[in-house]
C-alpha cells in the first residue's frame, strides 16, 4: 500500500516539492510535498503549513518516505500551532516508503491516507 500511495505522489507532478537530504526536521511554508530522504537515517519531525497560510493555495499536501526506511526512522508530521490532524496533535508515517496525505477541511488538517 505504501508503495501505491508513493507512486500516485510522484505521478501528481507537483512542482512545490521539498526533498530533505539532511539532518533536522521540516518546517513547510509553500511546498506540497515534502520528500524524506536523509542521506543518514534520522527520525524526521515534518510541520504542516498553519492555517491562515493555507487560504486555499495548498489545500492537499504529502509527506513521503523517500529514503524507505521510515520503519525505523519515523516521520512524525505535527501541525503548526493550535492546529490539529484529525482532531490529535501528531501522525506518524511508520512504514517504508510510506506516504501521508492531508487535507485543509477549513478546521483541521484530515489525513486522506496514510
Amino acid at each position: 500500500m505504501a508503495g501505491l500511495a508513493y507512486a500516485l505522489v510522484n505521478r501528481l507532478n507537483l512542482t512545490d516539492v521539498t526533498l530533505k537530504t539532511t539532518a533536522g526536521d521540516v518546517v513547510m511554508v509553500n511546498e506540497a510535498v515534502v520528500v524524506v530522504n536523509k542521506g543518514a537515517g534520522a527520525a524526521t519531525q515534518v510541520t504542516l503549513p498553519p492555517d491562515a497560510g493555507n487560504s486555499g493555495m495548498f489545500p492537499m499536501v504529502f509527506v513521503v518516505d523517500g529514503k524507505g526506511d521510515a520503519s525505523t526512522h519515523n516521520i512524525t508530521v505535527v501541525p503548526s500551532g493550535t492546529d490539529t490532524i484529525n482532531g490529535g496533535s501528531s501522525h506518524v508515517i511508520n512504514s517504508n516508503y510510506g506516504c501521508s496525505g492531508f487535507f485543509w477541511d477549513g478546521s483541521q488538517w484530515v489525513v486522506l491516507f496514510g
